[in-house]
């Protein structure tokens, strides 16, 4: 087996679109959320996220992260990387399916990912 590096261009503000325009925060453990001044869904910037820290045995505690391009960016390569090629709910794993078909599915995984570097939930 070879490792290797392929690199691709993707516009950034419709990868952040694709993500934070796709209902990610209705997921079961997202605790709160925010966009920092500047920025929104179409809008690239920081977004302050609280979720559920998986590693707590209190059911309440929680973990938080300034969320940036850079984060997502990484995040995505990630599960480019890493993912068995479909998301829990069977969307393919592709940039198409994040940046043009995004849904809560996608933003979900993508955003556990950023959260977690794995998909925990």
């Amino acid at each position: 087996m070879v490792d290797m590096t392929i690199k691709i261009h993707v516009d950034d503000t419709e990868l952040w679109k694709g993500v934070f325009g796709s209902g990610w925060e209705n997921a079961s453990w997202v605790q709160g959320w925010g966009y920092k001044p500047g920025t929104d869904w179409d809008i690239p910037g920081v977004v302050l996220v609280q979720a559920d820290d998986p590693n707590s045995e209190n059911e309440n505690a929680s973990i938080r992260k300034d969320v940036t391009l850079n984060d997502v960016i990484e995040a995505v390569g990630k599960l480019l990387n890493h993912s068995d090629g479909h998301f829990h709910c069977g969307s393919k794993v592709t940039l198409e399916e994040i940046i043009e078909n995004g849904d809560a599915c996608t933003g979900d995984i993508v955003m556990q990912y950023v959260m977690y570097g794995e998909v925990v939930y």
